[in-house]
């Protein structure tokens, strides 16, 4: 199981992920990337370090065979089982699956396993909650397909 499938991924985490490997091109050991605490705790600073910052991580400006985001826009890819798998952040799930989903040339199933097991192939950071959650939504499309 990957690092990244542990912890909850936010935008904001992507964003700073992103900047540091712009500007270093490489996370080290030793590098601490930190975020504002999202919960308060007694004794504890105003930062916490990003939890799966120092997994195998790529942008899409760094290898040819990693394709870029909508609008030629900066994404980031870790890799699971020496395969390259895209990030989703949780506020760009649902713009995801919908466009996995409702794209022509797309090849998702609309059961709801099959669906999972698809999107586990393709990236990380979207939950079976959340896909079912979403498929929920899809009940109409499913019914006229």
């Amino acid at each position: 199981m990957s690092v990244l499938r542990r912890h909850r991924i936010l935008e904001d985490d992507v964003r700073r992920v992103i900047g540091h490997l712009k500007a270093h091109k490489t996370i080290k050991k030793n590098d601490m990337l930190h975020r504002p605490r999202l919960k308060k705790k007694k004794g504890q600073g105003p930062n916490e370090e990003i939890p799966w910052a120092h997994a195998v991580l790529a942008g899409s400006w760094q290898q040819a065979k990693l394709k870029p985001g909508p609008n030629n826009a900066d994404v980031l890819y870790t890799k699971e089982n020496d395969v390259w798998k895209l990030v989703i952040p949780e506020k760009q799930i649902e713009p995801y699956l919908r466009k996995a989903m409702l794209d022509t040339d797309s090849k998702m199933p609309f059961g709801r396993d099959s669906a999972y097991h698809h999107v586990q192939r393709l990236t990380v950071g979207i939950s079976r909650r959340a896909l079912y959650k979403f498929l929920e939504k899809q009940g109409v499309l499913q019914i006229t397909k």
